[in-house]
């Protein structure tokens, strides 16, 4: 009887074991099955408070605590991810070499470069060829963030070639583009997009990989994809929860902005700024507190801000490094210290020619030129001068600009009024390119277009009256009149009735995008039609103004010719100082400085 029940006991204990093991397993399976799922729908908060769940509930689960490690890299909690990935080092004997190389990139990510590098070599130790491409890449973006781009460029094509030897697509992607970037800086922007961005991005949707997705349509929004790239980019890094990347948005997708909405710029910068204070990313702190201090300053007479400076004294990598140095010149020459400034930007030039930064040292030289111009010392504002004109890719117009004040304080009129030609020719070249390119954000980069126009014109009208040249004067202001630098360009309110433009509307999506994450594929679907209408719209007021353009332009003898006797053909120029008025007759002409200033004759003609 009693060997009965004790069989009945042992059978008992068995069933009442092995229900307890399947309701584990199910359970365990269950969620472990739910959290894979959201990883892989790139729901990353969800997915966090599913995995921290598990590994509560299942702490001596490798594999829930792999997961959960991954899934706070990708969020960008990078100080819980080193935690996370410490203990998977000590604990997970078979993954050691991935899990080293992802707890290298979270302090890369919290600027701990030294500590990054020490794990990023003792992860290439032993490991595969996807982990080992994967530390190339890595030393490659450290060696960047330290603006040591010969050697970044060298790991990158390390990383390349051993990604594509070993058929890692991952790897690939990654290190195309941070190449792509590498062009960029080294001023090779149509490189950078079409032979890396492009088919980087094309592998990353290949790989549903949503955060490499992201990132390249961030870097091709900025070497010409435009506010609809930043855009997308930034709809990606909302909908995902990547912290890292929205970081990175806040700081960015306002670029081109300025003038249209300082406050709506300066809100998403200090958003930026906050938010890689919070979780650490130490690079996107740099740049948004120096970005933000900068609007902070420039706004010193507007009560709009709270007016407490941001410390943007971290700076951790080589480019920062640069741009503070350039910052503080800024800052000296605001007090009219312009010796020292001039000082600093030459030790700028001269930093920026050992590490090869090529963005970095045009904007050097044309700094150091501005400052040297201030200080009476034309001779030497020369030399640099030649120097900037002579850059293997070409001045920009801006640039450019500051070459020709040289020349012009010099009194070598001749070659300046030849650049100041040739920039206005350039420009107006890139405008009509603008508009047949079909691109409705086209009209962000044609205000500032407008802008630099009537400068260079102003300048050209300035030394040709003073060479008393009355038909190149002519010249001019019939060249400037016929282009219409006005179409499409937005103005910074919408006025009652008027219909609300692609840049207003821009900027509404990025604010409903960041306030409801749940409307995201709404907006952006009402943006894409409003963008295609636009573009539409944009097409047919350049084929408009095309042909116009396209018009020959009289000179002055023909308009001379075509008058009859007694009559007089009067136009005006109004520079940025200085008014002219040529006077037109049949049997002559002449050109006069008018005595009131282009303010006085613009508001007296009204």
């Amino acid at each position: 009887m009693f060997s009965r029940i004790s069989r009945l006991n042992s059978a008992l204990v068995v069933v009442a074991l092995t229900t307890f093991a399947v309701l584990y397993l199910t359970d365990y399976s269950r969620r472990m099955a739910s959290a894979r799922e959201l990883l892989s729908a790139w729901n990353l908060p969800e997915a966090e408070q599913r995995l921290a769940s598990l590994v509560d509930d299942y702490p001596a689960s490798l594999e829930a605590s792999s997961l959960y490690a991954e899934c706070l890299l990708k969020r960008g909690e990078l100080r819980r991810a080193t935690a996370a990935y410490t203990y998977l080092i000590q604990s997970d004997s078979t993954g050691v070499q991935s899990h080293l190389l992802s707890l290298a990139f979270a302090h890369f990510h919290l600027g701990n470069h030294d500590t990054a590098l020490q794990f990023a070599n003792a992860a290439i130790e032993g490991a595969d060829s996807s982990v080992q491409a994967g530390v190339l890449n890595l030393l490659g973006r450290i060696a960047f963030n330290r603006a040591q781009y010969d050697s970044a460029m060298v790991y990158q094509r390390r990383s390349l070639a051993m990604a594509r030897r070993h058929g890692s697509l991952q790897g690939e992607a990654d290190a195309l583009r941070q190449i792509g970037v590498l062009y960029w800086y080294h001023g090779k922007p149509d490189s950078a997009r079409t032979a890396y961005y492009e088919p980087a991005l094309e592998l990353y949707r290949r790989l549903n990989d949503r955060i490499g997705e992201a990132t390249t349509l961030n870097n091709r929004g900025l070497v010409g994809g435009g506010q609809k790239d930043l855009l997308e980019a930034f709809a990606i890094r909302k909908k995902t929860g990547d912290q890292v990347g929205l970081a990175d948005s806040y700081y960015f997708i306002t670029s081109g902005g300025l003038t249209h909405w300082f406050d709506a710029m300066y809100a998403f910068r200090k958003k930026s700024l906050d938010l890689s204070r919070r979780i650490g990313y130490k690079w996107g702190e740099e740049v948004a507190a120096r970005a933000v201090e900068d609007m902070v300053v420039a706004a010193y007479d507007s009560v709009r801000f709270d007016l407490d400076v941001v410390d943007a004294t971290v700076t951790r990598s080589g480019e920062q490094s640069i741009q503070k140095m350039l910052r503080q010149s800024s800052e000296l020459a605001r007090t009219g210290n312009w010796k020292e400034a001039a000082a600093l930007r030459e030790r700028v030039v001269t930093l920026c020619d050992s590490l090869r930064y090529t963005i970095g040292l045009e904007q050097a030289l044309a700094l150091h030129i501005v400052a040297l111009l201030r200080l009476g010392e034309v001779t030497k504002a020369d030399a640099v001068a030649r120097r900037l004109a002579a850059m293997p890719q070409g001045m920009s117009l801006d640039y450019g600009f500051v070459v020709a004040k040289v020349w012009l304080a010099g009194r070598r009129t001749e070659e300046a009024v030849a650049l100041l030609s040739s920039l206005t020719e350039r420009l107006d070249a890139d405008f009509l390119a603008g508009l047949q390119r079909r691109d409705a954000m086209f009209s962000l980069a044609s205000v500032n277009m407008l802008t630099l126009r009537y400068e260079l014109h102003s300048a050209l009208m300035d030394v040709l009256m003073a060479k008393g040249q009355a038909e190149s004067m002519f010249d001019v202001m019939e060249r400037f009149r016929f282009l219409p630098l006005s179409v499409g360009v937005e103005t910074e309110r919408v006025r009652e009735g008027e219909e609300e433009s692609l840049w207003h509307r821009y900027v509404r999506t990025l604010e409903e995008i960041d306030s409801n994450p749940d409307g995201i594929d709404r907006v952006m679907e009402e943006f894409d039609t409003a963008y295609d209408r636009a573009t539409q719209q944009s097409a047919e007021a350049s084929k408009a103004s095309l042909q116009l353009v396209n018009k020959a332009i009289p000179a002055m003898k023909d308009v001379r010719q075509a008058l009859l006797p007694g009559q007089v053909l009067i136009e005006y120029f109004l520079g940025t100082s200085k008014a002219y008025a040529v006077a037109l007759r049949h049997d002559s002409y002449f050109v006069l400085e008018l005595r009131a200033s282009s303010a006085d004759v613009n508001s007296a003609s009204r």
